[in-house]
């Protein structure tokens, strides 16, 4: 199977992602190595994992629900309309505007 050149051309945004990884060990290393020394910088060291970790699982939270919402909004227009669930399923009932309790 022969590639095209667009299919093996990498994408921006992971050369990207790539550079902030290798910065983000490197700093990680370095913290790591600075507490092995002086334990006084734990917190810091604790702080720079924590936020760090907070800010990736929160963006990629966030990009993974739009790429949901896009591949659902292609799924609505090739079927020409919305795809309707049972009446069972609470939380589509309340997205719906049915609600079985009568709320």
């Amino acid at each position: 199977m022969k590639h095209s050149k667009d299919d093996q051309r990498i994408e921006f945004s992971k050369i990207v992602l790539g550079a902030v990884m290798i910065t983000y060990f490197l700093a990680f290393a370095i913290g790591l190595r600075i507490v092995a020394e002086n334990s006084e910088y734990l917190h810091v060291f604790y702080t720079f994992v924590g936020g760090t970790t907070g800010v990736a699982v929160s963006f990629y939270s966030w990009k993974a629900k739009n790429e949901n919402v896009k591949k659902i909004s292609q799924n609505i227009d090739i079927e020409g309309s919305e795809h309707e669930y049972n009446g069972n399923d609470e939380e589509n009932s309340y997205r719906s505007g049915r609600n079985n309790r009568g709320l």
